[in-house]
């Protein structure tokens, strides 16, 4: 499957546009490293990857911080920014970073450890980032709001968030808010209508992360997301955004064991890759022609354990 257009999300005062995407220029090896390029540690390598670290995992009080890191070829990452953002209040927390540019401008949205609420900041060099405002998800019943991800349709042009939302009534499942064009403000959320399967059906799923592919006409958005219950990361189509979406591969269709926080991008050559976190302090990818067809899972092969749930970008 020829990939004609990946998802670009962007967001800046209020205003919206589209992002332009990097063009590829060397040929990587089998295990997806490109041997004429290293990695490198500056603002304007091709890829950066905001994530977070925390010392204790299961203590939510405990400060967690930003990290971001560069890379040349999507595969080598080097710490550009260390301890680059702490969160805000008493839970100090921010957790799932999904970042995006415009204009040379870098925005993040993350995990704020609210019921109901997610967190966003900006930064003109991913050094110095600065508190925008909490987002409320305004969904009656919300318990806990986790891993907002920024998806831009390029059928209408909207800007959504995707989150997943824990309700008093129901487990988490993923939720749309939608921009209404003016700054940072957004419709109310709303459910994504998924088709239940088999021992799938009334399971609670979380980290939804989705990507448009313009040459699959019938069914272009594509979806990965974690079954909480059996924490395999499953794959879905829909023929619209918000759904009905069917699911595809199932169970732990790829042979990756329990993982989370699914992100994708694409590598200089035109492949997917898929990063992926097994939430003990081990981050991996896996590589795709076509998003059916996936490589094992592969360690990162740098600081590989200090990498959390969190999104990579292409500039």
């Amino acid at each position: 499957m020829k990939v004609l257009l990946i998802s670009l999300l962007a967001y800046t005062a209020g205003i919206f546009s589209n992002l332009g995407e990097a063009s590829p220029s060397h040929q990587l090896d089998d295990r997806g490293n490109d041997p004429k390029l290293t990695s490198r540690a500056c603002a304007d390598a091709p890829y950066v990857f905001a994530t977070f670290t925390a010392d204790n995992e299961n203590d939510h009080n405990e400060k967690d911080m930003l990290q971001i890191y560069t890379s040349d070829n999507g595969i080598n990452f080097e710490l550009y920014a260390k301890d680059a953002w702490g969160g805000v209040g008493i839970e100090h927390e921010i957790r799932d970073p999904s970042i995006i540019k415009l204009d040379n401008m870098y925005y993040i949205c993350y995990s704020s450890g609210d019921k109901d609420a997610f967190g966003f900041i900006s930064s003109q060099n991913l050094k110095d980032w600065n508190f925008v405002k909490k987002v409320p998800v305004n969904k009656q019943g919300s318990k806990r709001v986790w891993a907002p991800e920024w998806f831009k349709d390029p059928k209408d042009g909207s800007i959504n968030v995707i989150v997943s939302i824990e309700t008093d009534d129901d487990g988490f499942a993923p939720y749309i808010l939608t921009s209404t064009g003016k700054a940072g403000e957004f419709t109310d959320a709303e459910a994504l209508k998924l088709h239940n399967y088999g021992n799938g059906g009334g399971q609670p799923h979380i980290d939804m992360f989705i990507v448009h592919v313009a040459s699959d006409t019938a069914t272009p958005y594509h979806a990965f997301m974690k079954n909480e219950d059996e924490k395999h990361i499953e794959h879905l189509t829909s023929s619209s955004l918000k759904g009905t979406w069917e699911y595809r591969q199932t169970n732990d269709f790829a042979g990756w064991e329990h993982q989370e926080g699914p992100a994708l991008t694409t590598l200089p050559d035109g492949k997917w890759i898929l990063w992926m976190d097994n939430y003990h302090g081990n981050f991996g990818y896996a590589t795709s022609d076509d998003l059916y067809k996936w490589s094992q899972k592969i360690d990162m092969p740098s600081h590989n354990k200090q990498f959390r749930h969190g999104t990579v970008i292409r500039q």
